[in-house]
């Protein structure tokens, strides 16, 4: 009988360990998903000085005190072709048109990016207004000839290159894919507040 107790004993403390070791394994996994779901994944950088916290659909920095809202990180757009004087000319205006034709091809990507545009600017007190190169409804009618250095004109179009240019106190964004637009629009944030020259 004694053997018996021993013989139970031993299996009962080999079940305990089981059960500590599973449960030991058990929590290890939870946890491990756990801290995946709370964000100890690496979801911010720093460029030039600004931290950037990366999100589902956007990046963002708080900047001069407001949360200024990218879809492109800084990183992948410091090499594009760009006019440094766009940023003191937006900087120096009273206010900023953004235009484009109402026959553009990419018209719905091109109005949201002039909506985003103006939100982020408008998060520094810039007046952004919309309008259109020709007549459309009650919008303004603007286009590069009625740019001038206190309200410079930029100008969405649909084009076989990607680019921005600048002439005079007009700032001209050609794209040849929709998100191209986005990238130049971020492109023009970055400038203005510093994040890239």
């Amino acid at each position: 009988m004694k053997k018996v107790r021993e013989i139970k004993k031993q299996k009962d403390s080999k079940t305990t360990q089981k059960v500590v070791l599973g449960l030991f394994i058990a929590f290890i996994m939870v946890f491990s998903m756990v801290s995946v779901f709370t964000g100890n994944q690496n979801n911010s950088f720093k460029f030039n000085g600004f931290k950037f916290k990366v999100e589902e659909n956007s990046i963002s920095s708080k900047i001069n005190g407001a949360e200024i809202v990218f879809n492109y990180p800084p990183y992948s757009l410091e090499n594009l072709s760009y006019d440094n004087n766009i940023n003191e000319m937006l900087k120096n205006s009273v206010s900023i048109y953004v235009s484009s034709s109402i026959e553009e091809e990419n018209a719905q990507a091109i109005d949201y990016v002039k909506f985003l545009f103006k939100s982020e600017m408008a998060k520094d007190s810039k007046v952004v207004l919309n309008s259109y190169s020709e007549v459309f409804e009650d919008q303004l009618q603007i286009n590069c000839d009625n740019a001038s250095s206190s309200n410079p004109v930029i100008l969405f179009t649909s084009s076989n290159e990607s680019l921005i240019s600048v002439n005079e106190n007009c700032v001209l964004i050609e794209a040849s894919i929709p998100n191209d637009f986005f990238a130049f629009k971020d492109r023009l944030l970055y400038g203005y507040y510093g994040v890239l020259e």
